[in-house]
């Protein structure tokens, strides 16, 4: 065997040694993607986020509080780059239900959210933060941490009982936008090659990993026949449903397994002709990764890169001389390998990977200790609880930093497993579900690192794309930091996507709720004749404040020569925004401005592994002991088997056979009109806030005007058509387009047929439905045979297979047609909720034509409008305007903990019992803190976490 040991050298001592003779073509090719790999490190570095939170499961009605740490990806140093992050929380079918856009203060930020919106179904809900930089990366760079969120309990703080609304429920009543995986097979076994590929004849190691139907990790052993049934290779689960076995690849091969009772037979995965293997060793040194690169004997003698990438920039690089048919073998060193995931690429001269491979790397760990010290080990209804901590580094000296701390009710608390540890340091680097990653960071010795090293072999993704850092494939740096509040558009030609030049953009930022456009434009064109006529004198005007009574502020934004522009700013809330072409009347009706803010990542997947949680000991002990007793027991003792969990006997059952549906409401007595608002909002099961749906319509450089064309783009169970009726006879029709006005538009106008007439022409007022502007509109309407005296034209809406119900701010309107209706009009809805409920239909179904039966037959759901306020409809902005708004900065909001010193002994259930997102250690590495325990909490369970300036990370284990 041919052995060149290599220590892995620096990058720029290599180039300096290399440069003297770069002779060799391939070397050449090869030294190029190693700068290219070093320079995209240094000008794109990459940002992580990890958010802290309150608790691992909540209820209806409950806040999630949260603390968030932006970091650098390669050292985990709390980063300045950024400084706008954006949280979001996502219904289980993937829709946003909240956003929390926040500023980030020397790599720290916090919020919450409440879980009191209508309409609220229970489920698992994700939550994920990021920054707008990030998402140049892929969706997967980003945070993501899924919830178990449970129906408000029936008894108040009995909140052992945990009922959630099933998912294949929610996917079935609440269109989803996320792909969601309900099931696999009973025993699913995937194999993963040591590199990425197995070679025929080539011996090396195979990964392998086992799970249940629902995603948890099985206990298997079993054997790899090859075609003609003879055993070549055994293997056992190490720890968590993977392990690692030496093979040597053939055609055909089948792995056997006996599991369950039942026989299993799996495809082993087919092994290339020819190629190069690649075997790691990162185990056997503390201070060195032992390398091993074997090729096909065929193949001719080649050169390839070995890199060594962690964080997203370049730690080392060397060539690697394959030769012959023996192994080449070399070392790299750890020194200089930061702390967390890295990645090892093998790469030919034209940048393509032949092998590849993550590891972990403790060595240069930079771990904070914290201590936490109770006044007692159990308490009493309302006592005062003390905590007291010490914060230290790896070398035992005191730490200043700052901590975020959540202390929860221990009885009732639900694991998870993360924390900063395990997802700046791994789960933020693979993909997919990990059972019990705080397993991997308990201790650091051969059984810990060789279940981490089993974990990394069996993950296909990379978080770091190799062809963009070594120039193979473009990149596309779409986004850069943020440095505040930002809106970018361009302004383009009417009709074209031609841009805009040589105008002049007015903004306006005005306090939420001041709704008078036409005063805007006329204070935005004021300002602009003063600026105008002042430049004209040679004189200056800054930006200006318009007005500090109305909390107002104009400003005057280039546009570049392609159309682009940009508004940035510092502040908190929602505002009105407003940009105007003011510089030219005509330049201004030929103008139109759209707004890039389409950057919000998809929804994740969901699979059987994120739909889970995990019992307490105490609980699952409980569960044990009771199940002896009846066979049933079990589901009742978790709450009624309505979730799933990971528990290894759980494991097997599967996650249909553990879920509700969700109670209905049942209202009794006379409903006042604010319960009946209520219990349609709360049952519906789409809802649509109509001026945000628009304006997210005029981003993409469109314009819907027609409330039934509105519904049909926004989901697809809406199915929208249009016809002319002519005396009866329904003629397709898809060239006339008659605004908001609907059916009996012709009648309205007077167009009636004379007797002798086969057509009629006649000019009306409509709506422009691009610019909103009122304008003239011919049309001619041709007689159809059989047709008498009228033509109308008139809206086909069909939900499901059946007709809506329209009803506007929930009155019993029966003779309105909602769709002719003034009420009807875009500017005018503030909101729309759809219910499919039964109740919902029958009770808003007019009486007197529809029994309770022929109006279940006729309407699938009732669309519920509400408008807006008389005196608070919004009027259209004209051409060369565009009306949004923008949210500005979350406001924050503090944790309220009652005082049992001062106020009366109340009941009280609070099931975080103290939240506070940074505690600041003294010189020392100090600090304490003193709330009230609840009504009940006997144990508490304490998450503490923290980054030093340093990039030290510590949590509570």
């Amino acid at each position: 065997m041919k052995r060149l040991i290599l220590s892995l050298i620096c990058l720029t001592t290599f180039f300096n040694i290399s440069a003297q003779n770069l002779t060799d073509s391939i070397t050449q090719s090869l030294m190029g993607h190693a700068m290219t790999i070093r320079d995209f490190g240094r000008t794109v570095p990459q940002e992580k986020v990890y958010l802290h939170f309150d608790n691992t499961s909540y209820y209806q009605g409950d806040k999630i509080w949260f603390q968030c740490y932006v970091v650098t990806a390669d050292q985990n140093r709390l980063s300045n780059l950024s400084k706008t992050l954006y949280v979001e929380l996502l219904t289980p079918e993937g829709n946003i239900l909240q956003k929390r856009i926040l500023p980030i203060i020397n790599g720290r930020c916090n919020g919450n959210f409440e879980l009191n919106q209508i309409p609220f179904h229970s489920g698992f809900y994700e939550i994920r933060a990021y920054t707008k930089y990030m998402t140049n990366f892929g969706d997967g760079t980003i945070f993501s941490r899924v919830f178990p969120v449970f129906d408000q309990p029936e008894k108040e703080g009995d909140f052992k009982k945990r009922k959630m609304m099933r998912m294949q429920n929610v996917n079935a009543q609440y269109r989803s936008r996320r792909e969601m995986i309900f099931k696999n097979e009973k025993l699913n076994v995937k194999f993963y090659p040591e590199g990425g590929n197995s070679v025929l004849g080539i011996n090396a190691r195979m990964a392998f990993e086992a799970t249940s139907s629902n995603g948890s990790p099985v206990e298997v052993e079993g054997k790899v026949v090859d075609k003609f049934g003879v055993e070549v290779a055994t293997f056992k689960v190490n720890h968590e449903g993977r392990g690692v076995f030496d093979y040597t690849p053939t055609e055909g091969a089948k792995a056997k397994i006996e599991y369950a009772g039942k026989s299993y037979s799996f495809d082993m995965p087919e092994p290339l002709k020819e190629g190069f293997a690649m075997t790691v060793d990162n185990l056997s040194s503390a201070d060195s990764i032992k390398i091993q690169v074997n090729k096909s004997k065929n193949l001719p003698n080649t050169m390839l890169g070995a890199t060594l990438m962690s964080g997203g920039k370049l730690v080392g690089y060397t060539i690697v001389n394959c030769e012959g048919t023996k192994s080449t073998e070399f070392a790299i060193s750890k020194k200089r390998l930061p702390a967390g995931v890295a990645q090892i690429v093998l790469a030919d001269a034209s940048g393509q990977i032949v092998a590849d491979r993550l590891i972990f790397s403790s060595a240069n760990l930079r771990r904070a200790n914290i201590e936490v010290t109770q006044n007692a080990e159990t308490y009493n209804p309302h006592d005062a609880i003390n905590l007291k901590f010490n914060v230290s580094n790896a070398a035992g000296r005191p730490l200043q930093t700052s901590l975020s701390l959540a202390v929860r009710e221990g009885e009732s608390f639900l694991e998870s497993g993360n924390n900063i540890l395990t997802d700046l340091l791994l789960m933020s680097e693979i993909k997919g579900y990990v059972h019990r990653p705080e397993y991997y960071f308990e201790a650091d010795d051969e059984t810990h690192r060789q279940a981490l090293d089993e974990l990394l072999m069996v993950q296909g993704w990379r978080r770091y794309n190799w062809k963009w850092w070594a120039g193979v494939e473009k990149f596309d740096l779409k986004y850069i930091p943020e440095q505040g509040i930002e809106v970018h558009g361009k302004v383009l030609k009417v009709g074209s996507d031609e841009p805009m030049t040589e105008i002049m953009l007015s903004s306006l930022l005005t306090s939420r709720g001041d709704e008078n456009y036409n005063s805007v434009k006329a204070d935005i064109k004021a300002k602009a004749a003063a600026r105008k006529t002042a430049e004209q004198n040679g004189q200056t005007i800054e930006e200006e404040q318009v007005s500090d009574e109305n909390n107002a502020h104009m400003g005057v934004i280039e546009v570049d020569s392609t159309g682009n522009f940009e508004f940035i700013g510092n502040f908190n809330g929602k505002w009105n925004l407003v940009f105007a072409v003011t510089n030219d009347k005509n330049r201004a009706k030929s103008s139109r401005i759209i707004l890039d803010r389409k950057f919000t990542p998809k929804p994740k997947t969901f699979t059987p592994s994120d739909m889970q949680v995990r019992m307490t000991e105490e609980e699952r002990k409980a569960a044990e002991l009771k199940a002896k007793a009846e066979k049933d027991a079990l589901l009742d003792t978790v709450g009624g088997g309505l979730i799933a969990f990971t528990d290894p006997d759980e494991a097997k059952k599967d996650l249909e056979d553990r879920v509700h549906n969700i109670k209905e409401v049942v209202v009794t007595g006379e409903e006042t009109p604010e319960q009946a608002k209520y219990n349609a909002r709360s049952n519906a099961v789409i809802y649509y806030d109509v001026a945000a749906e628009l304006d997210a319509i005029r981003d993409e450089g469109d314009n819907v005007t027609d409330l039934n064309v509105l519904l049909g783009r926004l989901n697809e169970d809406f199915i929208v058509t249009r016809a002319n009726r002519m005396g009866g006879i329904v003629k397709s029709d898809s060239t006339n387009t008659f605004g908001a006005q609907g059916a009996g538009a012709f009648l309205e106008q007077g167009a009636n047929f004379g007797a002798n007439n086969s057509s009629i022409t006649f000019t009306r007022q409509t709506t422009d439905e691009e610019t909103g502007e009122e304008v003239s509109e011919t049309i001619t309407a041709e007689k159809a045979a059989g047709a008498t005296s009228t033509i109308q034209k008139e809206w086909n809406v069909s939900y499901k297979g059946k007709e809506p119900l329209f009803i506007v701010d929930y009155e019993r309107d029966y003779l309105l047609n909602v769709t002719q209706n003034e009420l009807a009009k875009l500017i005018n809805i503030k909101s729309i909720y759809v219910s499919e409920e039964v109740d919902a239909i029958t009770k808003y179904a007019n009486p007197d034509v529809y029994s309770h039966l022929e109006a279940l037959n006729k309407y699938s759901c009732v669309v519920f409008i509400e408008t807006y306020p008389v005196g608070q409809i919004p009027t259209e902005p004209k051409r060369g305007m565009r009306r949004t708004w923008v949210d500005g900065y979350s406001e924050p909001v503090e944790f309220y903990a009652p005082d049992y010193a001062i106020l009366p002994k109340d009941v009280d259930y609070r099931r975080t019992l103290y939240w506070n997102p940074e505690i600041n250690t003294d010189a020392e590495g100090r600090a304490e803190v003193e709330f009230y325990n609840n009504s009940r909490c006997k144990q508490i369970k304490v998450s503490a976490e923290t980054i030093s300036k340093d990039g030290s990370l510590g949590a509570t284990m």
